[in-house]
């Protein structure tokens, strides 16, 4: 009896979360939503207009009441804006670990606490963040953020922990290719980064080596821009090469600048000024599928929309060649779309191909698409899961 209450419980929840993405359906094709995490982009959004020389004294305004808000009691800005939940076979210790909660709430209140600083007011905030800040372990700030302290002078250049440019140099069958070590969805904000501390720091720049290594990397930034002017289509991937293509001389006028800050605009929640993800139409097209809602009509729409705002001008899906992880929730939602739409056909034909070639020698998958990779042991096998479900799909229906 207490089984079936809870089986009723669950499909009613079901049906709720359904209801509810069909309601935030955009245009009967695509979703677009905010995904509340913390405050890290915002505070990174404010510190990107004073390092590109933008003025945006409403949002910014806005976007700064924001992140005075969410301070933590302690002074510090964390992992998420809500306390972690417990668990029972956890301690808090060990939960922090895993979610690398002390790493998260040092680099969200550092980023957070320049963001007051720079632009002013907010002391009694400033006071507490500093407080929090004296009895943090610096091991627990990244480089990329260190970035952002150095463009202020809170941090030497030559002090930060990011590779050389000539990584960029390394050839493809060696541990050091730069897509080697460096995951997808990554690369792009690491480029940006790694380019940004070889200009400031200016060392070595008649290097023939190292200016072959700037150029490389300046035309992958170029490339690797999507129609709508961000990489990898999120946010923090975006602020780097943006930076970097600033640091190389860019105009802010040019086009590639423009899209870019178009991209970053549309980050933000125009009402409170936060800066945000967003809910990617694949992961509400996967849900549906598995909710058995995976033929309606809208969903195909969703499905087609989908695989549109993937193309680059080129013509090419730019996100289903870059990690296994997308490209096999891509498929699992879209097989169940709609039979003989041709794009769909052919982005799924295309996926498969990706995956079959990119099983390692364990029989896994790791986040990555380069040979080197490939040849490590399951110990890389990442969200296979996803990868095992899309390949059912295909083989047991053999559609494709």
């Amino acid at each position: 009896m207490e089984g079936k209450i809870m089986l009723h419980e669950l499909e009613s929840v079901m049906e709720k979360a359904v209801e509810n993405i069909f309601r935030n359906q955009k245009l009967s094709k695509y979703w677009n939503g905010d995904i509340y995490y913390n405050a890290y982009p915002t505070a990174v959004a404010l510190i990107t207009n004073k390092i590109l020389n933008i003025s945006e004294p409403e949002w910014e305004q806005k976007a700064l009441a924001w992140i005075a808000a969410h301070q933590k009691a302690d002074g510090s800005w964390g992992l998420l804006d809500k306390e972690t939940p417990p668990h029972p076979d956890l301690t808090e210790d060990e939960i922090a670990d895993i979610l690398e909660v002390k790493a998260a709430s040092a680099r969200n209140t550092v980023v957070c606490l320049l963001a007051l600083e720079i632009y002013g007011g907010y002391g009694e905030h400033v006071k507490k963040a500093r407080r929090y800040m004296k009895h943090v372990d610096e091991k627990y700030i990244d480089p990329f953020t260190d970035l952002f302290l150095a463009y202020f002078g809170r941090k030497k250049w030559k002090d930060i922990a990011i590779p050389p440019i000539e990584v960029m140099l390394a050839p493809k069958h060696t541990k050091f290719y730069f897509k080697t070590f460096i995951p997808a969805w990554v690369r792009d904000g690491a480029m940006g980064g790694i380019i940004v501390k070889t200009l400031k720091e200016k060392k070595f720049m008649s290097s023939p080596f190292r200016k072959m290594a700037i150029r490389k990397a300046e035309k992958s930034l170029l490339e690797n821009q999507l129609g709508n002017g961000g990489w990898f289509g999120t946010f923090q991937p975006s602020v780097y090469p943006m930076l970097a293509l600033k640091e190389l001389g860019y105009d802010m006028n040019s086009n590639v600048m423009q899209k870019g800050l178009a991209f970053l605009r549309s980050r933000r929640n125009p009402e409170s000024g936060y800066v945000h993800t967003i809910l990617p139409t694949i992961g509400a097209l996967y849900a549906l599928h598995l909710s058995g809602h995976g033929n309606d009509e809208e969903c195909m729409q969703a499905g087609l929309q989908f695989l549109r705002m993937q193309k680059q001008e080129k013509g090419r899906l730019n996100r289903f060649d870059l990690t296994i992880w997308n490209t096999s929730l891509a498929i699992s939602s879209l097989l169940e779309v709609k039979d003989g739409e041709p794009e769909i056909r052919e982005a799924v034909q295309k996926g498969i191909y990706f995956l079959t070639q990119n099983q390692g020698v364990s029989g896994g998958w790791v986040f990555t698409h380069s040979k080197a990779a490939r040849k490590g042991t399951s110990k890389g096998t990442l969200k296979v899961f996803s990868v095992q479900l899309c390949c059912q799909n295909v083989f047991s229906c053999n559609r494709y």
